[in-house]
């Protein structure tokens, strides 16, 4: 027989108080997200508004260099004001960089939807052996998003 705690795909059945603590941690971002201030004086139109705040979310990440990684790695974005505060978790490496300023729906090339190009200011990483926190001026790095599609790309020069 089975263990109940396994479902048939062979994932383990989240813990009740594990989901309770993940909604409620949902439920803040949510609010928070939709109380930014700068997010919700600019003058565009509701889908545009949208589809600013879907930027704010969890990425799987593939790395085109390293596609044997598939995509297990993971990017969050978050909007603070009108910047966006990223992490991500690339084992071993873990960290957190800054987006500063972020950008408007206007700024946006009309043929491929994608952002300008976005720099990425390094704030420090963790890996195996403690956490990193080295002059990243010199690291050169950018992204860019899509808002409509829910896609980012980006060059991030430590990796």
């Amino acid at each position: 027989m089975q263990d109940p705690s396994i479902t048939a795909w062979n994932t383990p059945m989240p813990i009740p108080a594990t989901i309770d603590l993940h909604r409620a941690q949902q439920a803040h971002t949510r609010k928070f997200l939709e109380e930014n201030a700068w997010l919700n004086v600019l003058p565009i139109s509701a889908s545009d508004l949208h589809a600013l705040r879907s930027i704010q979310g969890l990425y799987e990440v593939r790395i085109d260099k390293c596609p044997w990684l598939g995509a297990s790695l993971r990017l969050w974005l978050l909007w603070d004001y009108d910047r966006l505060w990223g992490s991500f978790t690339f084992r071993p490496l873990e960290g957190v960089f800054l987006v500063d300023p972020a950008f408007t729906i206007q700024q946006c090339d009309p043929a491929t939807g994608f952002s300008p190009s976005l720099p990425v200011e390094w704030m420090g990483w963790a890996e195996d052996d403690g956490w990193g926190r080295e002059e990243t001026s010199c690291i050169p790095s950018e992204m860019w998003i899509n808002p409509w599609t829910k896609t980012l790309e980006g060059e991030f020069g430590f990796m």
